[in-house]
């Protein structure tokens, strides 16, 4: 049992190692220079005007809720873990030490593990870049909801788009936050459980394009705004898009979209388990 729980902890450091310090993480950088000039410096630019500081929080709230961000979020740590899961030499040492589901089950703690890092970096680097103009509170600044009122002309911009009105008067901000942060935990972890499924399968190129499969799927038919779009994780994700813009009238109920990642996660989940019992994963696997 000792060497079991060992062989489990290794797993999970092996592969956190793999992963945040994959040369790769440079793809990281790159989305914080898109974060910055499209979000950060539009909101500090509005509480420049209006003079009153923004939630630094708000910048990763708008950052979940960008039509364009949020597709480069998870398309950035796809790259990230490409080759996740690791299945060479190690492998091979590790497994029969461990047994096939503690190997696998280390796995999935250490695609948690990593989503948090990778998560968890994104909501500092916001807050780190927005203390210039902002403070912390748990309700949505004034720059963000009477920002149309002080300045009708303008109509809000950009940051209109980022933080939608559909937002603020359908949600109080911590709830914003809140189901901001585990829809996206949740879209990030149903990518990393499709690449363990094809992975195990000896098939890394098709795992590769089918988790890019469901994140381009849910861009094109976003953008076509069809109800097709709710059969992808991204159009979930997004809390303006459950609502009216005007009316509290769900489009979509929230619930239904934490029910759509709970029974999409499931079926992954049970196919990996299927995958990793039947498959020989004492092969090398370069």
């Amino acid at each position: 049992m000792k060497n079991k729980i060992t062989a489990f902890i290794s797993v999970v450091k092996y592969e956190c190692h793999c992963i945040l310090l994959n040369p790769r993480i440079i793809t990281v950088g790159m989305l914080y220079v898109f974060i910055y000039n499209y979000v950060i410096t539009e909101l500090l630019g509005k509480a420049a005007k209006t003079g009153i500081p923004i939630n630094l929080s708000e910048v990763f709230v708008a950052l979940c809720n960008s039509g364009f961000l949020i597709m480069l979020v998870p398309g950035v740590f796809l790259i990230l873990i490409s080759d996740f899961p690791n299945m060479g030499a190690y492998t091979l040492y590790v497994l029969p030490r461990s047994g096939r589901m503690p190997w696998f089950w280390a796995k999935v703690v250490s695609s948690i593990c990593c989503i948090l890092v990778y998560v968890g970096t994104l909501y500092f680097y916001c807050i780190l870049t927005a203390l210039p103009g902002g403070k912390f509170s748990t309700s949505w600044s004034d720059t963000v909801t009477k920002y149309k009122a002080m300045f009708p002309g303008e109509e809000g911009g950009l940051m209109a788009e980022l933080l939608s009105s559909s937002l603020y008067n359908h949600f109080s901000f911590m709830e914003v936050f809140f189901h901001s942060l585990i829809l996206l935990i949740l879209y990030l972890f149903s990518i990393s459980l499709i690449l363990i499924f094809f992975r195990v399968l000896y098939m890394k190129t098709a795992g590769i394009a089918a988790a890019f499969a469901m994140v381009g799927g849910g861009i094109v038919t976003m953008s076509l705004n069809t109800g097709l779009k709710w059969f992808f994780p991204l159009s979930h994700v997004i809390l303006w898009n459950h609502y009216q813009e005007a009316l509290r009238k769900p489009i979509m109920p929230l619930w239904a979209s934490y029910l759509y990642f709970g029974v999409l996660i499931a079926i992954i989940l049970s196919a990996d388990i299927i995958a990793v019992k039947r498959t020989n994963i004492y092969l090398e696997d370069g």
